[in-house]
């Protein structure tokens, strides 16, 4: 739906999709039709069909389109990722939330009284929160609402109750990225001593910042 929409023409790199202005195109418009084939007349898109065989045929239907319009390899394995990473990962989102807000509050050290590690692994998460807050995740709230092109129209009215949830979802998938990116490199920098630590930290965190237990997943 995002990438049918006339409001994010010409900003596809923002979600690292690079593509030039023909494929773009090309995408837009073969992903209204496949729009259209998963709104099947629905008023909202709340009442569309999720059953796993209309799921598949979108998901096989979107691979057709990215074939059909020539993309480069690259272009077509990251389309496919954003649109099949849901389904790739066991944390679930707002886990991942709660993980990259507790990373950005290392980067600005600003982490409740308790939440404490050892300064060598704190020198090193540190850095990863660093280059993690780095990383620009562009929001595209306006964008989304202004436009007045009749098949922006057409998305909005989908979702009555939150018009620019296309223009969240674009802004979440830089907000996956960062986690993504927290998460490889905690795997990456810490021996398996380490990330326990690490993990037992983040545990300790999310529970004096929400008062509730946090759960964590093991990291290998």
């Amino acid at each position: 739906m995002s990438l049918s929409s006339d409001w994010f023409a010409g900003r596809w790199d923002a979600i690292e999709l690079s593509v030039d202005d023909v494929a773009e195109e090309c995408v837009r418009q073969g992903c209204r039709g496949i729009v259209r084939d998963m709104i099947a007349g629905a008023k909202q898109y709340y009442h569309v069909d999720f059953s796993p065989e209309r799921i598949d045929r979108t998901k096989v239907n979107f691979r057709r389109l990215l074939q059909r319009c020539t993309l480069s390899l690259a272009a077509v394995e990251r389309a496919i990722a954003i649109a099949t990473r849901d389904d790739s990962l066991e944390i679930d989102e707002g886990t991942r939330w709660l993980i990259f807000m507790i990373t950005e509050q290392v980067a600005r050290k600003s982490l409740p009284q308790g939440a404490e590690l050892g300064l060598a692994i704190r020198t090193t998460t540190q850095n990863i929160a660093g280059e993690s807050t780095s990383r620009i995740r562009p929001r595209f709230k306006d964008a989304c609402l202004s436009s007045r092109t009749e098949w922006d129209v057409y998305l909005r009215s989908l979702t009555p109750a939150l018009p620019e949830s296309l223009a969240n979802y674009v802004s979440s998938i830089g907000d996956h990225d960062s986690f993504e990116f927290i998460w490889s490199e905690v795997r990456a920098r810490f021996d398996e001593r380490q990330r326990a630590e690490v993990m037992a930290w983040y545990k300790r965190a999310g529970e004096l910042l929400t008062g509730e237990p946090f759960r964590l997943p093991t990291i290998h």
